[in-house]
């Protein structure tokens, strides 16, 4: 049926129509600073051991600048001035904690170590000042200010031979759960004979002169979808403000994923500048990295393996390691070795993923997924070459096969080695079907395209927060 152009019904007070995205990140990032402040001055004011003749800079300056340092870097590795973080208490709430608690007790160290003029009784409070205030404000920005304020409207045209199921999908995907993405579709159309251009463009121009459009979103899902007339209309409405985007663009700004089901089959058609040559530095990083890693790595294994073995007859019954054929770069197989974490016959009806709480996990293999311990012996892949630190994860050529067809981008993530940790290790949980799978394919061609230093200390700084909060599984 085709849809018919109705009249805008949000609303939106004009004093706060024109707040974007900018103006949040500085609202959020005001207010942190203004907390870890008023946590380092009231620490200092009252500390009793401090010089009268100290103030404020030189008594406790070298504390503050390495706190501030810290804990802005730390909030730049971990997003939380990205919206899709900031807006989800479930998540923003463990990874303050987590970012204010470890800033404040490296800080504390770091004046232990360099004899700060503070007593450690007063850092102990400053823990308090910074942990607690952060977490309340980010309760406070999340639930209310920003749903209720900030979220950004957002116009959907898609084709008409696209159904209301998914359009309502992609909806979702947008909005996130009660806007959490930070954009509020406030309505939908479906390009058709029944829906005149003109009429739409109408209707498009009125809610952007009431500033109620913020975004116009196109779902092309056949090439000419949008004519060469409604494209000059579309870049009017920019030169007004509204930002017009491509469903696979705002999905990748959103998800940081690419969004695989609205592209074509092939690898460059959504990764026209893919990052698969990278440059020198790059290169460098990547590779000292691995070096780095692997030597460390290398060294723990060293010290848990004799423990492993005391414990494994017990726990775990039979080998301790095992060892299995893994497609690596240019599909190429090699072999990986893990240390065992589910009972010795677990393919004995056929090869099958794992999954959560898999009845096939051995008590010692759950402390050892948990822990990722069980990853250790793949540093040894890493020091032969075999493997980065970062990439995608090592399949198997049986999953491959199976894969290939129903996922024609599925082998463009054997065109880098694959790697212990990775972008999709993250951002997403053990795939137990072919839909994950998919999922998870979207972040690792994501780290292909986007792959760079930044990204990678992001990964690394995701996956110790992992390990320390024992989110594996």
């Amino acid at each position: 049926m085709p849809e018919k152009v109705v009249s805008f019904h949000a609303s939106r007070k004009d004093a706060l129509k024109d707040y974007r995205v900018f103006e949040r990140k500085v609202l959020l990032a005001s207010v942190d600073l203004l907390i870890l402040l008023l946590a380092f001055y009231i620490t200092y004011a009252l500390n009793s051991g401090v010089s009268k003749e100290m103030d404020f800079f030189s008594g406790m300056g070298r504390e503050l600048v390495f706190g501030l340092a810290l804990f802005f870097s730390l909030g730049l590795v971990f997003n939380i001035y990205e919206l899709e973080y900031v807006n989800k208490t479930r998540k923003v709430l463990p990874l303050m904690t987590f970012i204010s608690g470890l800033t404040w007790i490296l800080t504390l160290l770091a004046a232990i170590l360099t004899e700060s003029e503070i007593s450690v009784q007063y850092f102990l409070l400053l823990g308090s000042l910074i942990v607690f205030p952060l977490a309340v404000w980010r309760i406070v920005f999340a639930t209310w200010i920003h749903t209720f304020i900030y979220a950004q409207n957002v116009i959907l045209i898609g084709s008409d031979a696209m159904s209301g199921k998914d359009m309502k999908k992609i909806q979702t995907s947008i909005e996130g759960r009660d806007y959490d993405h930070g954009f509020r579709v406030l309505q939908s159309y479906r390009l058709s004979e029944g829906l005149k251009e003109e009429h739409l463009v109408k209707t498009l121009k009125r809610g952007c002169e009431q500033g109620l459009i913020d975004y116009l979103v196109i779902v092309e899902t056949e090439r000419g979808m949008v004519s060469r007339k409604l494209n000059g209309e579309l870049i009017h409405l920019m030169s007004s403000g509204v930002k017009v985007k491509s469903y696979p663009q705002m999905y990748e700004e959103i998800k940081e994923a690419l969004a695989i089901g609205f592209s074509e089959p092939g690898f460059y058609s959504i990764m026209p500048d893919a990052r698969i040559t990278a440059n020198h530095a790059y290169e460098f990083w990547h590779q000292s990295i691995n070096v780095i890693s692997s030597l460390f790595g290398m060294a723990l294994f060293a010290m848990v393996a004799p423990l492993l073995m005391l414990l494994n007859p017990f726990f775990n019954k039979g080998p301790l390691f095992y060892v299995q054929k893994r497609v690596g770069k240019n599909g190429k197989e090699f072999d990986l070795i893990k240390f065992r974490s589910m009972v010795e016959d677990a393919e004995k009806n056929g090869a099958r993923m794992s999954a959560k709480d898999d009845q096939r996990v051995t008590p010692l293999g759950k402390l050892l997924r948990r822990s990722r311990m069980d990853e250790l012996p793949q540093f040894w892949s890493v020091l032969k070459g075999e493997m980065n630190l970062i990439g995608p994860r090592p399949e198997r050529k049986y999953f491959i096969d199976q894969w290939k067809d129903l996922l024609p981008q599925f082998e463009s993530r054997n065109l880098i080695k694959p790697g212990i940790t990775g972008w999709a290790q993250v951002k997403y949980p053990y795939g137990e079907n072919v839909e994950d799978s998919a999922k998870k394919l979207e972040y690792d061609l994501y780290y292909l395209k986007n792959r760079s230093i930044i990204l990678d200390i992001r990964i690394i700084y995701k996956t110790v927060y992992t390990m320390i909060v024992s989110k594996g599984q």
